[in-house]
């Protein structure tokens, strides 16, 4: 924007605005990173990481401080007017701090979990909670990783809470200005290393034995700058290339791709879903910046193709595989709740009439988040989302026997009933009487059967498919996990 028109209040907000929310994307790039760094002991590329980390929340902090409405000053001084006393000032103050941080004592904060629940991109509030408190927890990791120990848990609450009793002065009006900083936030993005995605894609997803597959990798970039050069090395599995392994440059906001042929072993399968896992160490960086090293971590799978009458169904990027009776999915899942219904599942379609129970054993069960689920999984057409008659018999890592079910038709898993204290492995066993579902679960191979609960959901079709399915009910973070099944029956 010409340099008159830089005085417009619209136009610095908007700027700020958009800067702010260019440095809070880049955590959703190295947070990622970061965990990955620690899982693999890498203490140097954690430390690296951790001091970019800290470096765009200062500078965060700089830019949200060039804008009135960006100010932790203001919300603090209007606190503090309202009182009358120098008793009632401080408390405001102390209340205004609450409001935007902790939400209010130890009870509600921990308890409640509604810690962070007003948080805010402020300046002031940025260098003097947040950097702060990343710092202290991303030091703890380091130290961590050095002593070759577990981190040490943190109260948050005894660390935070002092800050909400602080008598401060922070700034009323802007600090610095808005088109230079924000120039200097594009600067350092378009220079910053570390900034790019592997995405892995194989064809097939899961390769039959003594067969093969082709990899490709997909390699993201920053959107301001061009890279240089990108290496590419894949290792842990049987692999050749079948073309160029690096690319000279890869455009702002672009994509590049290598592909390599990767074999199967030639040892018989002794299980559903063997993996392979494999790495993938990429030496990238903007062009005419220092380039750095990342490694993306992943699995392939080899299965024999499951028998005859089975189907299946994933919006989870889920793989299946059968050996001998013995079944199992590994996927992925954010939620198997309400809005949220990702899961993969072998199925057998219109299994489910009235008078029939099907039994399933959960062998084995990743835990990949206390909510995870592994069991049945039933609903008129299970390959149609929204499909009514929903239910799912599951066992969980942390939460038992969990059977979840739509009670008004909207073909949303709403409400559930468990056991608690039961983990895989466990038999479980879904029956149907009408549009009435029984859950039960068994510890003892059959021997005897506790009921979940008979629950009624409304709008169940006379024949339903049903079959063993999973969830890795991750909350979004990204995790996988294999779950194995065997025992698989239908009985009338």
């Amino acid at each position: 924007m010409a340099g008159p028109l830089r005085g417009s209040a619209a136009y610095r907000y908007d700027l700020v605005d958009v800067a702010r929310q260019a440095l809070a994307h880049r955590s959703r790039q190295l947070l990622p990173q970061l965990r990955a760094a620690y899982r693999r002991k890498d203490q140097d590329t954690f430390r690296e990481l951790s001091t970019l980390w800290l470096r765009l929340m200062r500078l965060c902090d700089e830019v949200t401080g060039t804008d009135p409405a960006f100010l932790l000053g203001p919300w603090v001084e209007a606190a503090r007017r309202m009182g009358t006393t120098d008793a009632e000032r401080a408390e405001f103050e102390r209340t205004a701090k609450v409001l935007i941080t902790t939400w209010g004592e130890r009870a509600t904060a921990d308890g409640g979990r509604l810690h962070d629940y007003g948080n805010r991109e402020w300046h002031g509030l940025m260098s003097g909670f947040y950097v702060p408190r990343w710092q202290k927890w991303l030091d703890e990791v380091a130290d961590a990783l050095a002593a070759g120990r577990a981190p040490r848990p943190v109260d948050w609450y005894a660390v935070e809470e002092p800050w909400t009793w602080e008598r401060a002065d922070h700034p009323q009006r802007p600090v610095g200005d808005a088109h230079r900083t924000a120039s200097r936030v594009r600067s350092v993005l378009a220079r910053a290393p570390y900034q790019g995605s592997v995405t892995v894609t194989a064809e097939p997803p899961v390769m039959a034995p003594e067969r093969h597959a082709r990899v490709r990798v997909f390699r993201n970039v920053n959107g301001q700058r061009a890279t240089g050069r990108v290496d590419f090395a894949l290792t842990g599995v049987d692999a050749e290339p079948t073309g160029p392994v690096s690319l000279p440059r890869v455009a702002p906001a672009g994509t590049g791709k290598v592909t390599w042929r990767v074999d199967a072993p030639d040892t018989p399968l002794d299980r559903p879903l063997r993996p392979l896992p494999y790495e993938i160490a990429v030496r990238y960086g903007p062009a005419g910046e220092r380039r750095v090293r990342h490694v993306h971590e992943g699995t392939l799978f080899e299965a024999a193709p499951v028998g005859e009458g089975w189907r299946t169904y994933t919006n989870s990027a889920a793989v299946f595989g059968e050996l001998e009776g013995r079944y199992a999915i590994n996927g992925g899942g954010a939620d198997l709740w309400k809005g949220t219904t990702e899961f993969g599942t072998l199925y057998r379609q219109g299994a489910l009439r009235d008078g029939v129970s099907v039994t399933v054993r959960v062998d084995a069960q990743a835990v990949t988040g206390p909510w995870a689920r592994a069991g049945l999984i039933t609903r008129t057409t299970l390959a149609a989302p929204g499909s009514k008659g929903f239910v799912n018999l599951a066992v969980t890592p942390a939460n038992g026997v969990v059977l979840s079910y739509d009670t008004n038709g909207d073909g949303t898993l709403d409400t559930y009933q468990r056991i608690t204290g039961v983990r895989a492995p466990v038999l479980l066993r879904l029956t149907r009487a009408g549009s009435s579902f029984t859950g039960a679960c068994s510890t003892d191979g059959g021997s005897t059967w506790r009921t979940v609960a008979t629950v009624t959901v409304p709008g169940a079709a006379a024949a339903q498919d049903v079959g063993m399915f999973m969830s890795a009910t991750d909350g979004g973070a990204g995790e996988r996990g294999t779950v194995e099944f065997s025992g698989w029956a239908v009985t009338t």
